[in-house]
């Protein structure tokens, strides 16, 4: 399993948990976990832009443009985008009151997130990464995981 994998399984579990922990009211506490939540989010987002530059291209240009493991990756990625934007407009409203409804909300979110995210990561671990070896070179290999391991972001507490 990819390290960055790991941390990602890991801190989307944990959000999960830490958002529902949040008693009513406590805006201090829900203020840590959306800051926890951006740093994901950053993570995230910088380990798939990694993806798209250098791994995409090679990809496309040694292997069949067409090569529906690839396209699948692709959708994935839009699919986790469309949860993470979900998450971007709900985690301020709750951050800013610590309502119930609001942090039922984002754990909801989270979980359909974490599911998307899980499902990704499966498919790329099972599909993805064996194709890459087989066709990066070392020194891109490295290069993304170099890229993907800088920008994952460290366990929550």
């Amino acid at each position: 399993m990819n390290s960055s994998h790991r941390v990602f399984r890991r801190n989307s579990r944990s959000l999960i948990d830490l958002a529902a922990a949040v008693a009513p009211g406590d805006t201090a506490r829900a203020a840590v976990i959306a800051e926890h939540f951006r740093d994901y989010r950053a993570g995230l987002r910088n380990h798939h832009a990694a993806e798209d530059e250098l791994l995409w291209p090679p990809l496309f240009s040694r292997v069949d443009p067409g090569a529906d493991v690839m396209l699948r990756m692709r959708t994935q990625h839009e699919r986790v985008e469309v949860g993470l934007l979900e998450l971007d407009a709900a985690v301020p409203r709750w951050e800013s009151a610590a309502g119930a409804d609001e942090r039922d909300t984002v754990v909801a979110l989270l979980v359909d997130h974490r599911a998307v995210l899980l499902e990704h990561l499966d498919d790329e671990e099972a599909t993805l990464l064996p194709l890459a070896a087989a066709y990066l070179t070392e020194p891109e290999w490295a290069a993304l995981h170099g890229a993907q391991d800088r920008h994952a972001t460290p366990p929550f507490h």
